[in-house]
């Protein structure tokens, strides 16, 4: 029993590594692409929900003043969101009991889930006079995509991984090149 769950742990990592989506459902923010069961597309309603979590916490402040902040404005959680989409647990549910009931760890999972960091959104605090458009990592995303790759990020404790998944064209060939690999061994290069 304990190897066959090292099996699927590993081949959840794996399937996450290459850039395709490791649940069944795409998660609040996303809805799935009816043409490609792996690739998710923004869902502009709960994402700008998602990308207003991000901007206050920018602005310092936490998970639970965010869930105060947006029970009071009546904002509808993930949950009754997904149940009025026809998505989720609550499928087709239509009486939801307590409908903007946010909690501060509902807002942490969704700050601690790397799948968010490859769209745009606004970054940096006005009061410190720093900003930026946070485009860096969506352009990523785009460039991999538009060269036939994939790119993907996990989060291992303090560490955040970013994988990027290239699809080598026949002529292309990995040039081994000195570099700072640990051991000092060999970095490959595509030209």
């Amino acid at each position: 029993m304990r190897d066959l769950s090292r099996k699927q742990r590993t081949a959840i990592r794996v399937k996450g590594e290459s850039g395709k989506p490791t649940t069944n459902c795409a998660i609040y923010g996303y809805k799935k692409d009816s043409n490609d069961k792996y690739h998710w597309l923004i869902d502009e309603e709960a994402a700008a929900v998602v990308r207003r979590i991000f901007q206050l916490t920018i602005e310092g402040h936490g998970p639970y003043e965010i869930a105060t902040m947006l029970c009071e404005e009546k904002i509808e959680t993930p949950a009754t969101y997904f149940a009025r989409q026809s998505r989720g647990v609550w499928k087709g549910r239509e009486d939801i009991p307590r409908p903007y009931s946010w909690n501060g760890f509902a807002v942490g999972q969704i700050l601690s889930k790397p799948e968010y960091m490859f769209d745009r959104f606004y970054q940096g605090s006005p009061a410190r006079g720093e900003g930026g458009a946070g485009l860096g990592l969506s352009i990523v995303r785009e460039l991999m995509e538009q060269m036939g790759g994939r790119v993907s990020a996990r989060i291992d404790g303090d560490i955040l991984r970013i994988m990027l998944m290239f699809s080598p064209g026949p002529d292309s060939r990995a040039i081994p090149h000195e570099g700072d690999a640990p051991g000092g061994g060999h970095i490959g290069r595509y030209r």
